[in-house]
């Protein structure tokens, strides 16, 4: 049930908010969806009047959907909808920005699912520390590249990132093929391309590859051969066993063999 406190935020009546303060009839559990309101409105004075009444109090901005785990907050709202001065000023709080919602969401994925590139930008340069496995993962599935390439910079060293989000073969999987040919040649340039996690998920794309059904043939004997080419060593009997067409299966394992094809070795 909608408490009159939601109710006058939703209608944007600051009037009537200052009256259900002076009649003391706003209770705590009534702010969450209050300033859920006000933050779907984008009413940055909304927002500034309901942190003053409830007493500043970090407890009433959201609201626990288990014991556990809880709905987006404000911050993820205004973030989705796209309203910079209220992801401002709700920036201010700590405990927001850090906050995920029931999936594991920061609100620095909403604004990236929802094409909010000035607020992922501002996320991004005031809090670089607080960049999450699922930012990174929305942007390769939001096909950011650009994005995706600058958070990929900052991640591509971290043996718990690579181990976690696995990005070339999550590339594949979202059929973002770019970013993973990108994080492909950055192993490659890191000479990471052997050395666990970063091997494991490169031969764990290379097999999602192989089953790829969206890489017409031509495209997928020219991904092999990048991996190839990166240092891999592609089994034929791996591309004979998961390419479904023979054909192209053939023609994979053919161009494998060809000395242009193979890895150069650096000096």
């Amino acid at each position: 049930m909608e408490s009159p406190i939601s109710i006058a935020v939703y209608h944007g009546n600051m009037e009537m908010v200052n009256m259900l303060q002076q009649w003391g009839i706003i209770r705590s559990h009534h702010f969450p969806q209050a300033f859920r309101e006000a933050a779907i409105a984008g009413d940055i004075e909304m927002l500034i009047r309901l942190w003053d009444i409830c007493g500043k109090n970090t407890a009433h901005l959201t609201e626990a959907i288990t014991s556990c785990k809880t709905m987006s907050s404000p911050l993820h709202v205004a973030a989705a909808a796209g309203h910079m001065r209220c992801v401002q000023f709700l920036c201010q709080n700590e405990t927001l920005r850090t906050l995920p919602d029931a999936i594991g969401d920061l609100p620095l994925s909403y604004a990236i699912d929802n094409n909010h590139l000035a607020i992922v930008d501002f996320l991004m340069k005031t809090f670089p520390n607080e960049i999450s496995n699922n930012a990174i993962r929305s942007t390769i599935a939001c096909k950011h590249n650009k994005l995706a390439k600058y958070l990929l910079t900052y991640a591509i060293n971290s043996e718990d990132f690579i181990r976690n989000v696995e990005p070339v073969k999550f590339s594949v999987g979202v059929g973002n093929f770019h970013i993973a040919e990108y994080v492909l040649k950055q192993y490659m340039c890191r000479n990471k391309v052997n050395t666990p996690p970063w091997s494991v998920d490169v031969y764990e794309a290379l097999s999602e590859v192989l089953v790829c059904k969206l890489l017409d043939p031509i495209k997928k004997t020219r991904f092999v051969i990048a991996f190839q080419l990166a240092g891999v060593k592609v089994s034929m009997v791996n591309v004979v066993k998961l390419v479904n067409d023979k054909f192209v299966a053939a023609t994979i394992c053919n161009s494998l063999k060809h000395n242009f094809n193979q890895p150069r070795k650096l000096l």
